[in-house]
């Protein structure tokens, strides 16, 4: 009796621990799709913060179908939702970390060709095109399936951000004909309108994105920009009776104080294209009496700023209008732009009021407006000739020699390196042999000096200045020093400073095979960084152990420092150190 009840005993228990991990992963992939189905239906600048407690409900339960039930069928579907999880909550190294580790241990799954896809797809997310490409095209090339769509979209994306439009455009125009439907439709018609713009393909890019404006579900922000894409690419093709109706049915159709900035300012931008700058003005300053306090009012106020300098030179004007666009909400870049272009033409109207009005009759005061005047407006004849009034009314000023070494610079950057400059140079070493200045234009060897001479030159200069001793005492001008550029041929710039980061990722612990569990050990990556900042190539110079290269790489990949104005890319190392989390 006993021996016998047994058997169905066993069977239940099986079928219960059965039904237990199916309920469970089960409830994940639902949890999961409740939450893709609230993203799909938020507004899109906010589907990045729709969901995320769902996501996380998901990952919990696939965490336990894996750590519970190691032996069961679900346990590669488990691995490759929560891949998708990490995926959807941005963590890109989380998602290849788990997709990674399905093609490892899972290899013959029938959803290792998702988890392939998947992991391609994360590497487009990590800015790795040259290692998503190759993946993504093997399924652009295969049978045609969702993926196969999917990946001809990435490709496009990928093109896209490479700065390849007509590439873009092809891959956006594939999609569009194998997808006559799906949630990404709207999006890629909304790409193809930027990528035939970028290729000057107007009207191509009129017809994309009038067809994008067809979705009755669109959100007003998104139908408002495209609109105003649409102006712009009227004005371009210099249409403009066209632009300005398209403006005054949008101007009647706003409801927002803020959606009629954005107009004001795309029809102020219209009159400039048009030559009407006096009436944009005027436009611009009428619409932002009692603006509210919007990023639209501070991108006003900025062309305005702009205007007022480089159109009419009034800087008064012009600092006016950069006080307000730093005051008022908008990109950090051009809030931070506008305050220092505030401040620089602040300073430089306060010299200008000191000179005029007779209270600065100084050498310091004529060497910072020639500073401003080049580094800050980019007049170059007015500062050179102000470097020269320096020389010339206040020859005793430690600001002298400095003013000589500037308008030397100022010939070598324009390729004069002739007489002028040599004679500029042999002034400053001959009246000033032990300034800084003359002291490197000596040590570079820029010009030739007779040892004998240079010892008359010092022994002068000496005598006419026993209070200087062995050094002249500098006054204090920009930040101390001369403010060169950049320019690679200026006479006294030095070497580069060495690559600040900004953003340091750190790797996570790879996963080890039966038997390594614990091992330590670090990898050495060289890095390209480009001028923005971004990591653009990364190689692994050493490692000592080929399990740290992956996650060292994806690490790297992910770091930023601080962006340069310094063209082309420059390379710098990064270490990384493994060691296993304590239990």
């Amino acid at each position: 009796m006993t021996r016998r009840s047994l058997g169905p005993a066993l069977l239940l228990s099986l079928l219960a621990a059965g039904c237990a991990y199916y309920n469970t992963f089960f409830h994940a992939r639902q949890s999961y799709e409740q939450a893709e189905r609230a993203r799909e239906a938020a507004p899109a600048d906010q589907r990045h913060t729709i969901g995320l407690d769902l996501y996380e409900q998901a990952m919990k339960r696939c965490a336990k179908v894996i750590l519970e039930y190691p032996d069961s069928r679900w346990v590669d579907d488990a691995i490759l939702l929560m891949g998708k999880c990490f995926y959807a909550r941005e963590d890109y190294l989380g998602a290849f970390r788990k997709f990674d580790e399905l093609l490892l241990y899972y290899e013959s799954s029938n959803l290792a060709r998702d988890a392939r896809f998947w992991k391609a797809k994360t590497l487009v997310a990590l800015e790795r095109y040259d290692e998503a490409v190759p993946a993504l095209q093997k399924f652009r090339e295969g049978k045609k399936d969702d993926l196969r769509r999917q990946a001809i979209y990435l490709l496009a994306l990928v093109e896209h951000q490479r700065g390849n439009h007509e590439g873009a455009a092809e891959g956006l125009e594939l999609y569009l004909a194998e997808s006559k439907k799906g949630p990404e439709r709207g999006e890629v018609l909304r790409r193809l309108g930027d990528s035939y713009r970028r290729t000057e393909k107007s009207d191509r890019a009129l017809r994309a994105y009038g067809e994008y404006l067809k979705d009755p579900l669109l959100e007003s922000d998104l139908r408002l920009a495209t609109e105003l894409e649409i102006v712009d690419l009227l004005v371009e093709g210099k249409r403009f009776g066209e632009a300005y109706r398209l403006l005054d049915d949008l101007a009647e159709e706003a409801e927002r104080p803020d959606d009629s900035l954005r107009i004001a300012f795309g029809r102020g931008k219209a009159l400039m294209e048009e030559e009407k700058t006096d009436e944009a003005i005027e436009f611009l300053r009428s619409a932002l009496v009692e603006a509210p306090s919007t990023e639209s009012a501070g991108a006003i106020a900025w062309l305005l700023g702009e205007t007022y300098l480089d159109v009419y030179d009034n800087k008064d004007s012009a600092a006016a209008a950069y006080r307000k666009a730093a005051a008022l909400p908008g990109p950090e870049e051009r809030r931070a732009a506008a305050t220092a272009r505030a401040k620089d033409l602040d300073e430089y109207l306060g010299l200008r009021g000191e000179i005029d009005g007779g209270e600065a009759d100084t050498a310091r005061a004529f060497f910072l407006l020639a500073e401003h005047e080049l580094f800050t407006f980019g007049e170059s004849d007015l500062a050179r000739a102000r470097y020269r009034s320096v020389a010339e009314r206040f020859p005793t000023s430690s600001f002298a020699p400095r003013a000589l070494a500037a308008e030397a610079y100022l010939f070598e950057r324009d390729g004069n390196t002739g007489l002028e400059r040599d004679s500029l140079l042999l002034s400053l070493v001959r009246s000033y042999p032990k300034s800084s200045e003359a002291v490197e234009v000596l040590d570079r060897g820029t010009i030739a000096v007779e040892p004998d001479s240079l010892a008359i030159w010092i022994a002068r200069y000496e005598e006419a200045h026993p209070e200087t001793g062995s050094g002249e005492e500098r006054a204090t001008g920009f930040e101390g020093e001369v403010a060169f550029d950049s320019d690679p041929i200026g006479p006294l710039e030095g070497p580069p400073a060495p690559l600040r980061i900004d953003r340091r990722v750190e790797p996570a612990y790879p996963i080890v095979p039966p038997g390594r569990e614990g091992i330590e050990g670090s990898a050495e990556i060289e890095v390209e960084v480009g001028g923005d900042g971004k990591v653009e190539n990364a190689r692994v110079l050493r490692s000592s152990d080929a399990l740290f290269e992956g996650p060292a790489l994806a690490a790297a990949y992910q770091c930023r420092f601080i962006p340069e104005t310094i063209e082309g890319t420059r390379t710098t190392n990064l270490r990384f150190e493994f060691r296993p989390s304590p239990r």
